[in-house]
């Protein structure tokens, strides 16, 4: 019995093929046209210079001024509810 079990036991070795290694590709070249290239360059537009505090109203101008004029009228708002909250509540203290 005892040898039955160390046959038993033995494992069975598993069979590696032999594989070929990879095929090394060559370095590939970019196919890209040199118009493609400067199409590439030209979807950048240059800035011309511009001081750096200048008076001139942009797009970009207005649309901060919007974004500061939603944020303060928001902010109004809030801080009236917040008053309005607190003589509530101190009118409620007053009374009990």
């Amino acid at each position: 019995m005892v040898a039955a079990k160390k046959s038993a036991k033995k494992t069975t070795a598993k069979k590696t093929t032999a594989r070929k290694p990879a095929a090394k590709k060559a370095a590939s070249r970019s196919t890209r046209s040199k118009s493609a290239q400067a199409a590439d360059y030209r979807s950048f537009k240059v800035v011309p210079d511009r001081r750096f505090l200048s008076w001139q109203v942009t797009t970009q101008t207005v649309y901060w001024l919007i974004l500061l004029i939603c944020i303060v009228i928001l902010q109004t708002i809030i801080l009236v509810q917040e008053v309005n909250i607190m003589n509530i509540l101190s009118q409620t203290a007053a009374l009990s």
